[in-house]
């Protein structure tokens, strides 16, 4: 389905989500080394936000679509890959996003386990999602999954369980009427 709708991509989460990329910024601080990973990144349009503030920072975006991956800027390495077998070393990361993409993923749990383990020991975890739970997010779910997404949602609570038995200390708000972030963090 994304290599498809890549060329209106950027136009639809910006009508969507107007105020994503602010929501998710004020999660973060960056430091001008850091080495920062958006697991199905899309277009790369958060990590070249990122590089606009801090331009030391290495950015890799990877997604499973190579149409939405071209559309990416040059300033970032984007890498096809599936987020269920990242392609790159144990606790690598400062800081790794998973910015409304989780519900997309065939192998959730899998891709979770992924994610922590490319987190560096003191890394930095940031998911947002839809609320399973919320009109719109039930709308969204049966659109995609009638387009053939494996679309399904996690309640919070069992995503931040999945981080608190591997020691991290958890934090969600609720940034909308149906979405919210996780922050995670060692």
């Amino acid at each position: 389905m994304f290599d498809e709708i890549a060329p209106l991509y950027d136009y639809l989460s910006w009508l969507f989500l107007p105020n994503i990329k602010r929501d998710i910024l004020n999660h973060i601080e960056l430091n001008e080394k850091d080495k920062i990973l958006d697991v199905g990144g899309g277009t790369g349009k958060l990590i070249e936000t990122i590089l606009r503030i801090e331009p030391e920072v290495k950015g890799y975006v990877l997604d499973k679509s190579k149409g939405m991956l071209e559309r990416a800027p040059p300033t970032q390495d984007e890498i096809v890959g599936n987020s269920s077998n990242l392609p790159f070393d144990s606790n690598c990361f400062d800081l790794v996003f998973c910015i409304d993409a989780l519900h997309h993923f065939e192998h959730k749990n899998k891709s979770l386990t992924e994610i922590i383990r490319v987190s560096k020991p003191d890394g930095e975890i940031i998911i947002l999602e839809l609320d399973p739970n919320n009109y719109m997010t039930k709308f969204i779910e049966y659109v995609e999954r009638s387009l053939g997404e494996p679309s399904s949602f996690y309640e919070k609570e069992e995503i931040k369980n999945i981080f608190l038995k591997k020691d991290f200390r958890v934090r969600i708000e609720k940034i909308n009427f149906f979405q919210y972030i996780l922050h995670a963090k060692r």
